[in-house]
């Protein structure tokens, strides 16, 4: 099962060569290939008692309010009014500087 993920995700999620340099940046592009990964295994989910999502939406917790919108064709960072998005004291803090 392992096996089949990892192939997945080289496959699929762009982690056969990794582009970036520096740890920290190949760590985050790798993360974001699993939460892809993860996104796309969601949304093949088997038909549950209530439909599932057309996007999932992941907030970045940002100062800017951005937030990743993963559909089954493609993704982006964006940002917008009217998402329900709880954020901390903190991110309230830094938009207010």
């Amino acid at each position: 099962m392992v096996e089949r993920a990892n192939a997945s995700l080289k496959d699929e999620f762009g982690e056969r060569s990794v582009t970036v340099r520096g740890a920290l940046k190949v760590m985050a592009h790798l993360m974001f290939g699993v939460l892809a990964w993860t996104a796309d295994q969601l949304m093949k989910l088997p038909a549950a008692p209530r439909p599932a999502p057309d996007k999932i939406l992941l907030h970045l917790a940002n100062c800017e309010g951005h937030f990743v919108e993963i559909t089954p064709e493609a993704s982006q960072v964006t940002s917008g009014e009217g998402v329900p998005f709880e954020t901390s004291s903190s991110i309230h803090r830094q938009r207010a500087a």
